[in-house]
């Protein structure tokens, strides 16, 4: 990620999904955390293939505190 657009990308491609709440991207860390409706409401790879959409590469990371509806976080 270069700038605040790819940010804008990653986080629309994500929250077009069925059961995704929000999804915040940071640039600075290249991170992006994935909130969703409810557990299992999004499957892993249909988040990775979304921000594949965006044009960029994702990695499942798991937070040591996760929320109950957040299942972690993904690095792009």
């Amino acid at each position: 990620m270069h700038c605040s657009s790819c940010v804008l990308l990653i986080d629309e491609e994500l929250e077009e999904l069925p059961g995704v709440r929000s999804s915040r991207t940071s640039l600075r860390d290249a991170r992006t955390v994935v909130e969703l409706d409810h557990p299992g409401a999004a499957l892993q790879g249909e988040l990775i293939a979304a921000v594949e959409r965006a044009g960029y590469r994702a990695v499942p990371i798991y937070r040591k505190d996760p929320s109950p509806y957040t299942p972690g976080g993904y690095m792009v």
